[in-house]
């Protein structure tokens, strides 16, 4: 939502002020939220990425998100793996079509013919059994390959913003913060009012699990907790739930 006030002092309008507000305190898609605080955007912005461009700095994160997408060695060890499927697999139709030769050649006149022919067969049904199951493992490695290599590709995207962000970060617009800030975060949540200490953040949820500790202005620290991906509040403890 924006703001938008006449300056009765000189004409005209004062700038645009736009906020953020619960899209269900007015019965929006048949919800109604009795939550009725907004947050100035500008402010809130500004304090999640202020964090975002220290944290896409470190190490840390970087070394994070590439395990967390993938990486040029997770493809090569795919691809290794694929090929030695697809030997065996190789292997297995030469070995299929092989005792179907010595089935058709086996002497129907014979007196152990029906023990060679049900040992024959036997094993022709363990060939096909073993197909099958390469061909699943097969199948599921390649969608993972192709998996690995998109989140390689998309890796290789995000390396370049973060190798860049503080240029880029300068021309952005709140929009385009908003999307790239996307990448990084599953979630925000902020204090139903703004803290004494001035922190509006709850805490940011990370779609990357890192661990990191940052001290920030006025002696606080942020902790991204290695197991749930959480940016946390003042001192590095979990600020209450209760705001």
């Amino acid at each position: 939502m924006k703001n938008r006030k006449i300056n009765r002092n000189h004409g005209g309008h004062y700038k645009v002020i736009y906020y953020y507000s619960c899209r269900y305190h007015r019965k929006a898609e048949g919800r109604t939220c009795s939550f009725r605080h907004t947050y100035n955007q500008e402010k809130l912005d500004g304090a999640v990425l202020e964090i975002i461009g220290q944290i896409t700095s470190t190490k840390e994160f970087r070394e994070a998100f590439a395990k967390a997408v993938g990486s040029k060695k997770g493809v090569d060890e795919i691809e290794a793996e694929l090929k030695s499927l697809r030997k065996s697999l190789h292997n297995e139709e030469h070995k299929k079509y092989k005792l179907g030769e010595d089935l058709d050649h086996l002497d129907v006149l014979s007196d152990d013919y029906e023990t060679e022919y049900e040992g024959i067969t036997a094993r022709i049904d363990e060939t096909y059994d073993r197909i099958y199951e390469l061909q699943e493992q097969i199948d599921k490695k390649r969608e993972r390959l192709t998996a690995l290599r998109n989140g390689v590709d998309s890796t290789d995207n995000v390396r370049l913003i973060l190798d860049n962000f503080d240029r880029l970060f300068r021309s952005m617009t709140y929009e385009e913060r908003r999307e790239m800030c996307r990448l990084f975060i599953q979630r925000i949540d902020v204090f139903p009012e703004e803290q004494e200490d001035g922190r509006i953040l709850r805490q940011i949820v990370f779609k990357i699990p890192v661990y990191y500790n940052l001290p920030m202005r006025e002696e606080r620290t942020i902790r991204m907790m290695r197991k749930h991906g959480r940016l946390h509040g003042r001192n590095g403890s979990e600020p209450g739930r209760d705001g």
